[in-house]
């Protein structure tokens, strides 16, 4: 449905999107997700036309659209600011498009009534924008982009400037409304946890490049880059060089002591390696387990966040790690504990350095 070839993006000596590869297909749900300044939301308006590509093609539902003008693509952009008409009714808001495309009144009624249902809004459709939530200004900004009936809607950052509660909210009724209507998303945040709750596939990105491209899990269990394992949630780094390797594990020396991997979740690697253990794959052991990878840690902080506790330990090389303890373990070790934390190979990921 959309396809990226080769597209870069330059603004005299600032390169904001570079050699950016990307296939959406009809009906997926794909998030562009990266850090301030990564070049998600360039590329995202060089698919919607509000910005044209230095380099490359952009093709939408079988067309190249290089030099189409963005309201005769078939694609509708919600922003994070609502941009709604203040003195128009919600009602008005949303048959505003379909006014400009003089859309026969019947048609209008209908096709507004319809939507309105659809974002659950139709008790307020004669209600101003300042009458209305956050979320539902949200909701009338989403229904007037897919009253127009696009083949792709592109969302930037649309649930932003909602309180924590409604984003989250807002993120299970928005990808409700996508798989009812099978319409295809494009979807930029900087929120991994919202990336990871509502997309199909995941794009990476970071100083204007693709990192990765994966499923929510891909991305978060399997890595392929240093900067995705410490991007994504919460994981644990340790640096060293690979020893040896046999037929089932890669053995690095770091932390101290040699750590092995298993060799499926390895490519490409250098003698100089990262290795990314995610904290709830941590667990305190009260002795080393032949198993398990095992090193003593002193515990020097604990800190409750509500569902865990996160335990900070020192190795004896002086680094920090975290171990999420969960409801069934709390209060069983105290600060000062030399206690051993183990991990099993198979939930740690090679990274190269």
């Amino acid at each position: 449905m959309v396809e990226l070839k080769n597209v870069a993006k330059r603004f005299k000596d600032f390169v904001a999107a570079e050699n950016i590869n990307i296939s959406v297909e009809s009906g997926e749900f794909l998030t562009l997700l990266g850090p301030s300044g990564c070049g998600k939301t360039t590329t995202l308006r060089m698919i919607a036309g509000f910005e044209q590509p230095t380099e490359g093609e952009v093709w939408v539902n079988g067309q190249m659209v290089n030099h189409v003008e963005p309201y005769k693509r078939d694609v509708n952009t919600v922003f994070q600011s609502y941009a709604l008409f203040p003195h128009m009714s919600v009602f008005n808001n949303i048959a505003y498009g379909l006014r400009m495309k003089k859309v026969p009144k019947s048609e209008i009624k209908e096709r507004v009534e319809k939507i309105l249902k659809l974002v659950q809004l139709e008790k307020f459709s004669s209600r101003k924008p300042h009458q209305l939530s956050g979320g539902q200004k949200q909701r009338v900004a989403i229904a007037r982009a897919l009253v127009n009936n696009p083949k792709v809607l592109l969302l930037d950052e649309p649930l932003g400037a909602l309180d924590l509660k409604l984003r989250k909210q807002m993120q299970v009724e928005l990808k409700h409304l996508q798989q009812e209507l099978q319409i295809t998303f494009v979807y930029v945040t900087h929120d991994q946890e919202e990336a990871l709750t509502m997309s199909d596939r995941i794009i990476i990105m970071n100083d204007g490049m693709i990192e990765q491209i994966g499923s929510p899990t891909e991305i978060y269990e399997r890595p392929k880059t240093r900067f995705i394992a410490d991007f994504i949630g919460e994981t644990n780094l340790f640096e060293g060089a690979v020893t040896r390797m046999d037929d089932q594990f890669v053995y690095v020396n770091c932390a101290s002591q040699e750590i092995k991997v298993h060799r499926e979740f390895t490519s490409d690697l250098s003698d100089q390696v990262s290795i990314a253990v995610r904290p709830e794959k941590m667990k305190i052991l009260p002795a080393p387990d032949e198993e398990l990878t095992a090193i003593r840690g002193i515990l020097r902080e604990k800190i409750y966040v509500g569902s865990v506790t996160k335990l900070i330990f020192e190795f004896p090389n002086g680094q920090h790690v975290t171990v999420n303890e969960t409801e069934g373990h709390r209060g069983m070790s105290k600060i000062g504990d030399q206690l051993y934390i183990g991990w099993h190979p198979k939930d740690s990921v090679i990274l190269r350095a």
